[in-house]
Parts: C-alpha cells; structure tokens; sequence
C-alpha cells in the first residue's frame, strides 16, 4: 500500500509572529548600537573642541601677557607708548583689511612681508601687520616732513642690521609714529634717544619673533 505524501506545513501564524518579534528586537539591538556609536563620536568631538578651545584660551592669556606685562615700559623720553589690540595672530587673508588704527599695528594680514630697511615707497597696511608681527618696528612719517628728519629717522634706521624699517605714511596724522606688534609712539618730531631705546626694547619682540627681517631694503625716500 503506497504511502500518503507528506503535505508541506505552514508556519503557524504564532511561529511567524516569535519571526517577527525577533527581526524586530535584532532591528532594535542595531539601532542602539547606532545610536552609541554616534553619542561617542559626538562626545569625541565636544573633547576635541574644548581641548582646541582650551589651547587657544592659555594662548591668548601668553600673548596678552607678554604684551602687557608690568615690566614693558610705558613710555620713553616722555613719549607715551599707547598699548593697542594684539588679535589676529597668525589669521592671514589676500583680502583688504579695515584696520582701526593708522597705521595698524595687529589684526588680520597678508600672507608675505617686505625686507626691513629703508623704503621710499608707503607699505601696504596689510603687509606692515605682518612684519610687526614678526617683530620689526616700524618708523613711519607724513610724507611731507622736513626732508632733514627724514634724512634722520633713515639714518637711524641704518644703524640696525634687521627688525627695523621706515617708510612715508600717507594720512598720518602725526607727524612721526613709531610701531611695533599692538603698541605705537607718535611723535611731533623725531626723537632718536626714545626711538632708540623703543627699538631696543622691542624689535625682534614680536608673536613670531623667530622670524628673520633683514635690513636689505635700501630706497631713501624723495620727496
């Protein structure tokens, strides 16, 4: 006698629900773990951020200590040396800068500098920034001073082998301004003692003070 051919089951409707619940708890068990690899990578990145913002912080307080520290003098020969902004270190642009004060002496820059010494021609405000920050002091004068002070304030320039440059400044409205990074010393003429002694105490002094500026340039000014 031939044997009945086993017929095909059906999954119970109650096996196919414990299917369900399943791929359900797997679909669960897999966003979970989604959900903490994402929590750990933003957490990663909070760290991150404060660590960067922390760097930045103690940075800043060195600047801005060194640039305002007790023992920087606050004026030589009677010649008040007003302490300005030290932002924008090391922030380059190819852009113009509106700057605040004239000349500048921080802030947003170009990407180049110019060999300190003696120019004939204005130095982009842009470009002067970043040699200041470099640490070269700047000696700049209204072009239409007494031609005898600017043979001087030349001359003087010429007795430095780097870190320290002169230029005409169209719109100065001082006769005389002498710059470094953050800090000015206008004078009505100009004084070669104080201006020696601003130099000593801060040429080469500036955020990236490792950085060379040699006297090469060599252009008097004419009138």
């Amino acid at each position: 006698m031939a044997k009945k051919k086993a017929k095909p089951r059906r999954r119970s409707s109650s096996g196919a629900a414990d299917h369900e619940r399943r791929q359900q708890r797997l679909e669960e068990r897999r966003r979970e773990k989604e959900r903490a690899l994402e929590q750990a990578r933003r957490a990663a990145a909070r760290r991150r951020a404060i660590r960067t913002a922390l760097v930045a912080a103690v940075f800043a307080a060195i600047t801005l200590w060194f640039f305002t520290r007790s023992g920087a003098p606050d004026s030589f020969g009677g010649n008040e040396i007003q302490q300005l902004s030290t932002d924008g270190v090391g922030e380059h642009s190819d852009e113009q800068v509106d700057y605040e004060t004239t000349p500048p002496v921080s802030g947003t820059h170009a990407p180049g500098v110019v060999p300190c010494g003696v120019h004939g021609e204005p130095i982009p405000d842009e470009t002067q920034v970043h040699n200041l920050e470099h640490g070269a002091v700047g000696i700049q004068y209204q072009p239409d001073l007494d031609p005898e002070e600017i043979g001087r304030i030349e001359a003087l320039v010429g007795e430095y082998d780097s870190h320290v440059f002169s230029a005409p400044y169209p719109g100065l409205e001082t006769p005389v301004v002498v710059s470094s990074w953050g800090r000015i010393m206008e004078l009505e003429e100009i004084d070669e003692a104080a201006t020696r002694d601003y130099i000593d105490e801060f040429a080469g002094n500036g955020p990236e003070r490792n950085q060379s500026c040699d006297n090469t340039q060599d252009d008097p000014f004419e009138p």
